[in-house]
C-alpha cells in the first residue's frame, strides 16, 4: 500500500492491499465499489510468503485470483473503470482481470475511501493472531515504521509465532540467529505430528469421501 491523503479520480472500482511490508501475518486484499459503497477483503496466507512458495512468488498469482473473486462477487460490470495499487504484490492482477474481459484497468495510488478501511482489517487480522501493536503506515513516519518493524519480530520471537511471519523474506533467510528460530520452529512442528500419529494405536477405518 501507498500513502495517499485523499483519493482523486473516476473510477468505479478501486483494488489495494495492506500488510506487504509487515513481517507478520500475510496481506489483505480490498475491493471496493463507488455506486454500492461495497467492500470486499481476502487474507492471503502467510504460507506464501515462507520457503517454498515465496521462491516461486505463488502470491503474485494467489492475490490476483482473490481479486478476480472479489470483482465477480461485487458483480462488477466489465466495462466499469478500475484502478489498482501500483505495489508490486499487485503486478498479475490488471492482466487476469482483463483477461477475463475487465478492460478498463489502471494502475496508480489508491486511497480514500478504502485505503482506510484496509488498514483496519489488516490490524484486525493480525489481532486475531495475537498481535496487537500494529501501526498504520500511512500516519507513521519512517523512524516509528522502523521501530514497529522489530517490535513485531520481538514478539513474534517472543511468543513463539515466527511461523506465522513471512520469513522467505531475505530479513529472515540471511540472518543466521533468525534462521536457526525458524528451522527449530519447523522441527518442532514436525516431531509434534509423527509423536501424535504414534498414538493412534488402534486402526481407524474411514469411508472414501470424493471431494469435487
Amino acid at each position: 500500500m501507498e500513502k495517499s491523503n485523499k483519493y482523486k479520480g473516476n473510477y468505479d472500482i478501486l483494488i489495494d492491499d495492506s500488510g506487504w511490508g509487515s513481517p507478520l501475518g500475510g496481506v489483505v486484499m480490498g475491493v471496493y465499489k463507488f455506486d454500492t459503497r461495497q467492500f470486499s477483503w481476502r487474507i492471503i496466507e502467510e504460507n506464501h510468503f515462507q520457503v517454498p512458495k515465496y521462491e516461486k512468488k505463488s502470491y503474485l498469482s494467489q492475490i490476483a485470483l482473490k481479486v478476480l473473486e472479489m470483482i465477480k462477487e461485487l458483480n462488477v460490470d466489465k466495462n466499469a473503470k478500475i484502478l489498482v495499487c501500483r505495489g508490486y504484490c499487485n503486478n498479475h492482477i490488471p492482466q487476469l482481470l482483463k483477461y477475463n474481459g475487465y478492460m478498463y484497468v489502471e494502475r496508480g495510488v489508491v486511497g480514500e475511501p478504502l485505503q482506510t478501511t484496509l488498514e483496519e482489517k489488516f490490524k484486525e487480522y493480525l489481532a486475531d493472531l495475537g498481535f496487537n501493536g500494529y501501526k498504520d503506515p500511512k500516519v507513521t513516519n519512517k523512524k516509528e515504521i522502523s521501530r514497529s518493524f522489530y517490535a513485531t519480530v520481538k514478539w513474534a520471537m517472543e511468543n513463539d509465532k515466527l511461523n506465522l511471519c513471512k520469513t522467505g523474506w531475505s530479513y529472515f533467510t540471511e540472518n543466521k540467529h533468525l534462521r536457526l528460530e525458524v528451522n527449530v520452529k519447523k522441527e518442532n512442528t514436525e516431531t509434534t505430528k509423527k509423536r501424535k500419529r504414534k498414538r493412534i494405536k488402534v486402526p481407524i477405518v474411514i469411508p472414501s469421501l470424493n471431494f469435487k
